[in-house]
């Protein structure tokens, strides 16, 4: 089942390569509003407070509201649980990054340069002055930058973060469609057992951050859970040292009944408080 993770430019006909693969291939389009919906579901806040988070145009109050690591957390749980699905585009999100370890899942960045970006989104908008669309172009990058460095490390515009990077002020958009088709076609992006095991144990490790994120208690006193995963029988593995004796217990009840989920080995360590420094 072909998964693409894209990241692309605003102005560089991204959204025109997405929506010709997804004609060419019958794949699925996953638009904003259902990731942020459901993001804000988990976290029980409103849905525009996700969209500007998303977007990097966080208001002040949404600083309290929203704490960074958890919507980093739940978009990283989201963005496996659609890949895992398969035949699928993603769209933003970070998902590039995130899936950027899993060998079936092509990462694809569309780009062009700034005279080309600007000239589209001029005629998309029917905007008049160059100026103000290099300037919503750059507003926008730079949301881009923020977002994409709270998911993930490193710089959004690296080429080796992407299989496949195709500049459309080069490459028309149904060359681009086409060369995206003949790249998936290659065995080294065809599914097999051990890249869908990897998507998997990624996707059981983010549902145990966000579950695990989602109780301040089971943090409180603790030198930090880790958590290791067997994609295949699903065992988890838990290990950390807290001073909390009731941490242990409430750890692994949490994550007993997630998705996939199999055996759970508990070695959390309780030591006593003054052992701590």
């Amino acid at each position: 089942m072909a998964v693409i993770a894209m990241t692309r430019e605003m102005g560089s006909r991204g959204k025109d390569i997405a929506l010709g693969l997804a004609d060419a291939l019958g794949l699925s389009i996953i638009h904003s509003e259902v990731v942020e919906h459901e993001i804000a579901s988990k976290l029980h806040t409103d849905d525009r407070a996700v969209h500007r988070y998303l977007e990097g145009r966080r208001r002040i109050r949404d600083r309290w509201n929203l704490k960074e690591t958890a919507v980093a957390s739940q978009t990283a749980a989201q963005v496996y649980e659609i890949a895992d699905k398969g035949n699928v585009i993603i769209r933003g999100w970070g998902a590039s990054f995130l899936l950027r370890e899993v060998p079936h899942v092509l990462c694809l960045r569309v780009c062009a340069p700034m005279d080309s970006r600007a000239r589209t989104l001029m005629e998309r908008f029917g905007l008049e002055d160059e100026s103000l669309a290099r300037r919503r172009i750059e507003e926008n990058d730079a949301a881009h930058d923020r977002v994409l460095r709270r998911i993930g490390e490193g710089d959004w515009r690296d080429p080796l973060f992407y299989d496949l990077v195709i500049n459309t002020g080069r490459i028309a958009v149904d060359d681009g469609v086409a060369l995206v088709e003949h790249v998936l076609r290659q065995p080294s992006f065809y599914e097999t057992s051990v890249s869908r095991n990897r998507l998997r144990e990624l996707k059981i490790r983010a549902q145990l951050r966000t579950v695990l994120q989602g109780d301040a208690t089971l943090f409180h006193d603790s030198f930090g859970i880790e958590t290791a995963v067997d994609p295949i029988t699903g065992m988890v593995t838990l290990s950390g040292v807290t001073t909390n004796k009731q941490l242990p217990a409430r750890a692994e009840l949490a994550i007993a009944e997630l998705p996939g989920v199999g055996h759970i080995q508990n070695r959390i360590t309780v030591v006593r408080p003054e052992y701590r420094d």
